[in-house]
């Protein structure tokens, strides 16, 4: 809303206060994935929808998460497959 708000022209106010209290209640690893997995979702469709415009919103956060995840899905599978070749290069030469 801000971003369509500000694209009027129109200029965005806002109080130096903190106006509310979140009270994130994340007790177990399960709910801190769950919020990773419903933000990553969030910046890619506002991304996606954005992408075209003359001033893309979130495009390069979304890229960057993008990135990151693959990244990390590189780390998750070639980690095993690393272990394996290495265990059996050493197991090899003895």
């Amino acid at each position: 809303m801000c971003w369509r708000i500000r694209s009027l022209g129109y200029t965005i106010l806002h109080i130096d206060r903190a106006m509310v209290w979140h009270d994130l209640a994340m007790t177990r690893c399960s709910h801190y994935w769950q919020r990773v997995v419903r933000t990553g979702c969030a910046f890619a469709k506002v991304s996606a929808r954005f992408r075209g415009t003359d001033s893309p919103l979130w495009s390069r956060k979304s890229d960057r998460n993008l990135v990151h995840g693959a990244g990390m899905m590189a780390l998750m599978s070639g980690g095993p497959v690393l272990s394996i070749i290495l265990r059996s290069l050493f197991r090899s030469r003895t």
